[in-house]
């Protein structure tokens, strides 16, 4: 329940940091969330999909496949 309820705070009037940022941030902070763009860099971004939603909660990313219809606000 904790980690669908993590997933729901993040999507829920989704707002990325930005969605050309290639180089994962060394100091991130709770909340935070990207969207990756093809080659992303870092050890937990390296492995996650091309576009996909990079959100930090809890002290580690967690990776969200983003599905059609989805709308998010690049600050």
């Amino acid at each position: 329940v904790n980690e669908a309820l993590r997933k729901l705070d993040a999507l829920v009037q989704l707002a990325v940091v930005s969605a050309t940022t290639s180089a994962q941030p060394g100091s991130p902070t709770d909340g935070q969330a990207y969207i990756l763009p093809a080659g992303a860099t870092g050890a937990a971004w390296g492995p996650m999909a091309d576009h996909a939603i990079a959100y930090y909660v809890d002290g580690a990313w967690q990776e969200i496949t983003p599905r059609e219809g989805f709308t998010a606000f690049v600050k």
